[in-house]
Formats: C-alpha cells, sequence, structure tokens
C-alpha cells in the first residue's frame, strides 16, 4: 500500500505533467518533456573529454596560459583591447523626460558609483575562462541626489549598486540546479585571507558565458583549442634547450699523475665550472690519458624553431586573428588586400563578445530602472562605439560621404555621439558650428539681430560669386541664402563693405 508521502508526491508530479491545450486551432505544450542533455553531476560539468581541463582546475590550466604564454598574451590582448578603447555611452529609450531621468539614473550608477573600467576588465576574463561571474551588492544612495541636465532634482535617494563582485572562476565549485533543470546557485570555495566557502542564489547573480551551449554556464573559452598547442609548445622549448646546451663544447683537462690532491688541481676545477654552463659539464684525465670527443651533437635549433612558429600560427587561427602573422618570418608575406579581408572575420569576434557584454549590462540597467522607477514599457540601453573601426580616417569618410548626400543631418546629438566615439572634448556654447541650412529652414530668424549681434557674420555665399541683382532675389531657392542676400544688400545700404 502506497504511503501518504508517495501518494503527496504523485500528486505533484501529475500536476507537472506536460499539457496539451488548442488555441486558435493550435497545439502547444506549457511544461517541456526534455532537457537541455548537458552533463553535470552533483553541481560539476562534465562536458570536457580532458579531465585535466575539467572543474577549477581548468581554470588553472587558461590562466597558467595567459600569464606564461607570450602568443596567447598577444592574441587576449589582440581581442580585448578594442572593446576596452571603445566608447561607452548610456542609450536612453528615447526623447521623453521620463526616459531621460532613467538614463541619467544608470550613468551615475555605472559611471560614477562603481569602476565600469575594472568591471568591463573583468567581464572580459570570459575570453580565457570562457564564463565571468558577478555578485550583485545593492545600497541606499542618500549622499548625492541624482539631477538632470537642468540641474533639477530628479532623485533625492535611489537604490544603486556598492558593487558588482568579481567571483573567480578558480573558486567557483558546484553549480547548482533545482528541480526545474533551472539554475539556482553558485558555491564558491576560496582559501587564504579571503576564505569563503557559500552558496551565492542565482537572483543576485550576472553570469556572462561564452559559447554557451544548453545549461552550460561554464561556457567554451577562446584558449580551449590553442591548449594542444601550448602544451607542444612547452615541450619543444624544453628540448631547444637541452639540445643548445648539448651541443656547447666540453672543456677538457689533462693533469699529471699525483696532482690530483693539489691546490693546483683544486684550482682548475674551479675555473672549468666557471667556464661551462653546468658546473659538472667538464672532463678531467691523468696525463697519458686521452678522451676522443665529436665535434658536436650536430643540434639545429632553427628546426625547433620552426615547430614553435606553426605552433603559435595555429593558434591565431583559432582566434581567428592569422592575419596578425602577416609579413612576419613565420606567417610570410602579405598584402594589405589580404589583411583586411582576414581582420574583418576577426571584426566579427569582437561585435560577439561586445553583444555577450551588451546584453548582461542591460539586464542590469533595466533592473535598476524597476527598482528606482517601477516597471516601465522601455528602458536605457549601454552601446559601445568605435569597435570596428579600423581607421579614424574610415570613419571620417563614412561620415562625410553620409552628410554630403544628406542621408544624415548633423545636429546636436550626432555632434555629441561623434565627439564621444573619437575621445574628443564635449560640446560647448562657445564656437558653434554654422547652421546648416536644414536647421535655418526649421527656425524663423530676425535678420535685424543677425547685423545687430554679428556686424561681420561668416560668409556662406562664395565672395567670387558675382554679384545678385535684386530681380534675382525671387531665383534663390535656399532660405539661408536669402537670409544672406539680406544681410549684404542691408550692410551695403549701411556704407558697409
Amino acid at each position: 500500500m502506497a504511503s501518504v508521502f508517495e501518494f503527496l508526491s504523485g500528486l505533484d508530479k501529475k500536476d507537472q505533467e506536460p499539457k496539451e491545450k488548442v488555441v486558435n486551432n493550435v497545439i502547444y505544450q506549457d511544461i517541456g518533456r526534455g532537457s537541455s542533455g548537458t552533463q553535470i553531476n552533483s553541481g560539476y560539468y562534465d562536458e570536457e573529454y580532458l579531465d585535466t581541463l575539467t572543474g577549477t582546475a581548468r581554470a588553472d590550466c587558461f590562466d597558467k596560459m595567459r600569464r606564461s604564454d607570450t602568443q596567447a598574451k598577444m592574441l587576449l590582448s589582440a581581442v580585448k583591447n578594442p572593446i576596452r578603447t571603445a566608447s561607452k555611452e548610456i542609450i536612453a529609450a528615447s526623447d521623453d523626460k521620463d526616459h531621460q531621468n532613467h538614463k541619467a539614473l544608470c550613468e551615475r550608477v555605472m559611471f560614477e558609483d562603481i569602476d565600469f573600467n575594472k568591471l568591463l576588465n573583468e567581464s572580459l576574463t570570459l575570453c580565457e575562462f570562457g564564463h565571468s561571474v558577478f555578485e550583485k551588492v545593492h545600497q541606499v544612495n542618500t549622499e548625492k541626489p541624482i539631477l538632470d541636465e537642468d540641474g533639477l532634482t530628479i532623485l533625492d535617494s535611489y537604490i544603486g549598486l556598492k558593487k558588482l563582485g568579481f567571483r573567480s572562476p578558480r573558486t567557483l565549485e558546484t553549480w547548482n540546479f533545482n528541480s526545474e533543470k533551472e539554475l539556482e546557485s553558485i558555491r564558491q570555495c576560496a582559501d587564504g585571507d579571503l576564505a569563503v566557502d557559500a552558496d551565492i542564489p542565482a537572483k543576485f547573480l550576472m553570469i556572462m558565458t561564452l559559447e554557451q551551449e544548453g545549461d552550460d554556464f561554464e561556457g567554451i573559452s577562446m584558449l580551449r583549442p590553442c591548449y594542444g598547442n601550448y602544451f607542444r609548445k612547452n615541450e619543444y622549448l624544453k628540448m631547444n634547450a637541452i639540445g643548445i646546451e648539448k651541443s656547447l663544447p666540453i672543456p677538457t683537462a689533462e693533469v699529471p699523475v699525483g696532482q690530483e690532491e693539489s691546490q693546483q688541481f683544486a684550482n682548475l676545477v674551479t675555473m672549468l665550472e666557471s667556464f661551462t654552463s653546468h658546473q659538472k659539464n667538464y672532463l678531467v684525465f691523468p696525463q697519458g690519458w686521452n678522451v676522443q670527443l665529436s665535434n658536436g651533437t650536430g643540434f639545429n635549433p632553427g628546426a625547433i624553431d620552426s615547430s614553435i612558429n606553426s605552433e603559435d600560427v595555429r593558434m591565431s587561427k583559432a582566434f581567428l586573428a592569422n592575419f596578425l602573422e602577416l609579413g612576419t618570418s613565420n606567417g610570410g608575406g602579405g598584402a594589405y588586400a589580404l589583411s583586411n579581408d582576414l581582420s574583418d572575420f576577426f571584426l566579427s569576434t569582437l561585435i560577439y563578445l561586445s553583444e555577450i557584454l551588451v546584453t548582461s549590462y542591460n539586464k542590469l540597467l533595466k533592473e535598476l530602472v524597476i527598482l528606482n522607477f517601477g516597471t516601465q514599457n522601455k528602458y536605457p540601453t549601454i552601446k559601445f562605439s568605435g569597435i570596428r573601426d579600423k581607421a579614424g580616417e574610415e570613419f571620417a569618410r563614412i561620415m562625410q560621404l553620409l552628410v554630403t548626400s544628406k542621408v544624415i543631418i548633423p545636429d546636436d546629438d550626432l555632434e555629441s555621439h561623434v565627439r564621444n566615439r573619437i575621445g574628443v572634448t564635449p560640446m560647448s556654447e562657445k564656437g558653434q558650428r554654422l547652421e546648416t541650412n536644414w536647421e535655418t529652414k526649421n527656425k524663423a530668424i530676425d535678420t535685424s539681430e543677425l547685423i545687430a549681434s554679428d556686424p561681420k557674420p561668416k560668409e556662406i555665399i562664395d565672395p567670387n560669386k558675382e554679384e545678385i541683382d535684386e530681380d534675382e532675389e525671387k531665383d534663390i531657392l535656399s532660405l539661408s541664402e536669402k537670409i544672406q542676400f539680406a544681410i549684404d544688400k542691408k550692410r551695403k545700404s549701411l556704407g558697409g563693405k
């Protein structure tokens, strides 16, 4: 006879069984039958086929690679630096006043309350570890109110972030899932002065995963395809060092019979030890004895160097960064056009990485807005600009083409964005640019005020252009040219030049 517990458990399972429903002649189900199939046992992932690259051991291995291998360091820097140096800005959902206030809140928290550059650098560790994890620690800020552009108070106090605590992959022990196959918490075990053994709830975590498949939050490190090359390179370097040492000439000395215990013999041994690269790498034999030495081992370090360089090239291919090898001894010659073609694939990788970061940051911005303003229909977003710019000159040509063709009309928002993107000073009221025809058509201007405020306005019409008769005034189509014509006419009547 079934127990009460088994009976109630059976009811629970029955309620959780998939149910098929029909809506508008379409059959759907509200509970999934299968799972992602990710191999995880007692919180430990088992997706990797090499035992040395599982659990915290793999994080230790990748950490060693990035610290010791010059090629790995170069490739990681090539991936990270364009994102680190990109322009970052918070974009409001619209020009609506409320949306602008949401933007002001997010700018305060992300760019003032926390160190965003540090956050970005720690976020990019997902390149070498496959994932980066942060714990959200909130705080109520009452010391400094948030103001809008007009100096009006938006919030006297607000719920922000005290910090986004980085949780090193080398300390993340288990990933704990609940009965509904959802990540519930992560257990962190750290030793030393910062020792901790705690379960951190998933709701307080910000997790970024590279190439996530199913429920594998550990992802796939960019260094993983390079592990074999790294392993072989270390063996080649050891063989190279041994071969070079063994190829050195071995000094020999002939000692007269009976002098083995003399001071001269001791001095000779000291001299031989100082001369050689290894304190035992010499031969001493009595007078009358002879040892035949070869002229060398015939070791060729260039052959091993070639093998090492080949491994470096393969590591570059794993990062889609083989264009970095063009023009080097191991990459051969290269053309500019070929470099551009290859770098386009690499730039796509950078965009993919930045989108992973942006997705997580945007969720964080949404949470901040909800905490302080409640649920909204739209939320601010963060944007990285300039990652794909291979040169400032190229960006300038694109902007010139768009503005000249009037696809884009220069305005204050565009100027502010471009200034932020190229890293120059913000806009100011002094030295504003001349207004375009488009701006003038949408703004009523009193020509008498122009003459009074600026007795020598900047010429818009070419000064070498032939003088226009009064009868030709009606043929001028541009409103700005009409205004300039009126100014010139008034100046002439006043006796000006």
